[in-house]
């Protein structure tokens, strides 16, 4: 009995951590604040404090900036060998983000019209690195790449 509410107060307390860590994700704008955040809540999941890591992870992969993803994919093949995520869903997660990322990049492309005027606009957000979809992608399909070959026999 002292075991069981030994794990609900680990989980509670993980999910406050976790809640904590995603709150630095909403409207950050350094990136790098964004990834020490992600890289928090993926040691937290790695330990296997958090009873929905999959809800987690689509938290960490949509929505935020390119860093966030970036640590997130770079640490999938981790999560997937710890065996916090299994190599099924993880890819899925990967994926769907990919998916969702290619559908806010199509919808935020502006008409050939308006392409011409917003090009100065357009130059200095892609400077920033903030979003970008090509790095976006890039990331998660290293990810999904990482994850193949963890489930495969290992990271090498």
């Amino acid at each position: 009995m002292l075991r069981v509410r030994a794990l609900q107060r680990e989980a509670s307390t993980a999910e406050g951590e976790v809640t904590a860590l995603l709150a630095h994700l909403d409207g950050v704008v350094q990136p790098s604040v964004a990834r020490v955040a992600v890289r928090g809540v993926v040691a937290l999941l790695v330990r296997g404090a958090h009873p929905n890591p999959l809800h987690v992870l689509r938290r960490c992969l949509v929505g935020v900036p390119c860093a966030a993803v970036d640590e997130v994919a770079g640490a999938s093949a981790a999560l997937v060998l710890a065996g916090a995520v299994d190599a099924d869903a993880m890819v899925g997660e990967l994926i769907a983000a990919l998916a969702a990322s290619a559908a806010a990049a199509e919808s935020a492309r502006p008409s050939r019209a308006d392409a011409f005027a917003d090009v100065l606009a357009d130059a200095a957000s892609d400077a920033s690195g903030n979003g970008d979809a090509a790095y976006v992608a890039a990331a998660l399909v290293r990810g999904v790449g990482a994850v193949v070959a963890a489930s495969m026999g290992g990271p090498g």
